[in-house]
């Protein structure tokens, strides 16, 4: 069985999907617009070369950028619902160029920025020249059970790992109900999502949170781009990393930012359910509206991406 997890938009109206990856099953790209509907296995879309070049487990999402580049995390690790989870190769970080299809970028990520049972989800790109060569742009991955941020500097190819308090689930959040089904997970890190520049230097706020947690953080991006600031596992800017005082109605797994950076979108999963938040506002449930609701449609989202209008993939668990 495929289960699609992310979302992402390119130009008017192409959409891309990206399939969940289960005991080594092949991952689909899906690409839709008004017109038509196609997809290809992301090895065929990619060709990237041989085994040892291909990629393994696309887990979580991928993320175009505004110079239409195609990001993507391979977390080199296969059977990741089984007990023993198999890391096959060296997890990495793939830029392609969506025009031609070429590969841009092949970064490995080395053994020093990742931890034993890491497993890479979640990657959002910070492009700082988008006007210029693109070439300015930083990756920002989730270490979702490593319960760490890894920063990597694309254009001059290094890699570091951010640690924070705030990466690891909490444990009252890690039990679930969804539409009568009950799970325990306690997964960290998860949900990235970047708003729009806020200076002259193109500095963002990430905003980011467990998935078991109710509660949502936020750091400057220009924190993050310091690899000083995080040498040794310390971090050196503990007190620039915030968490809300408020919190939501139940876990979350997917977030995204209006263009304006006047609203944080996000499912609550116990609750089937999308929602905003203005982020000039405490973050409660009194300044976070439900939009909509419905078991059906919001059930486990898993992807979500704004764009004029909203784009949600959602997956049963039944």
């Amino acid at each position: 069985m495929t289960t699609c997890t992310t979302v992402q938009i390119y130009r008017s109206f192409g959409r891309l999907y990206s399939p969940h990856l289960q005991c080594n099953v092949t991952v689909y790209l899906i690409v839709t617009n008004v017109s038509k509907f196609s997809y290809v296995s992301l090895p065929e879309f990619l060709s990237t070369g041989g085994p040892t070049e291909a990629t393994h487990s696309v887990f979580g999402l991928l993320q175009v950028d505004q110079c239409g580049r195609l990001w993507v995390v391979d977390s080199g690790t296969v059977d990741i619902f089984k007990t023993e989870r198999k890391r096959i190769c060296q997890p990495q970080l793939l830029v392609f160029n969506l025009k031609n299809k070429k590969l841009l970028l092949r970064y490995r990520i080395p053994d020093s920025v990742l931890e034993p049972d890491s497993i890479l989800t979640t990657v959002v790109a910070d492009i700082l020249d988008v006007t210029g060569r693109c070439r300015e742009a930083f990756a920002y991955i989730a270490d979702v059970t490593g319960f760490g941020l890894i920063v990597v500097d694309a254009h001059r190819e290094k890699s570091w790992r951010v640690v924070s308090n705030y990466f690891y689930p909490y444990p009252l959040y890690g039990h679930y109900e969804i539409n009568n089904v009950e799970f325990d997970l306690m997964d960290g890190v998860l949900s990235l999502a970047l708003s729009p520049p806020q200076n002259d230097k193109k500095d963002k706020t990430l905003y980011f949170h467990s998935l078991a947690s109710v509660r949502e953080s936020w750091v400057s991006t220009e924190l993050l781009r310091n690899e000083s600031n995080f040498q040794n596992s310390i971090n050196r800017v503990a007190d620039k990393f915030y968490v809300s005082q408020g919190t939501r109605a139940g876990q979350s797994a997917p977030s995204a930012m209006n263009s304006e950076g006047s609203a944080l979108f996000f499912s609550v999963m116990t609750k089937n359910s999308l929602n905003c938040w203005n982020p000039k506002l405490p973050y409660n449930e009194k300044n976070i509206v439900e939009v909509d609701r419905d078991d059906v449609t919001f059930q486990f989202a898993t992807g979500l991406k704004v764009r004029f209008h909203f784009f949600t993939l959602r997956s049963h668990i039944q």
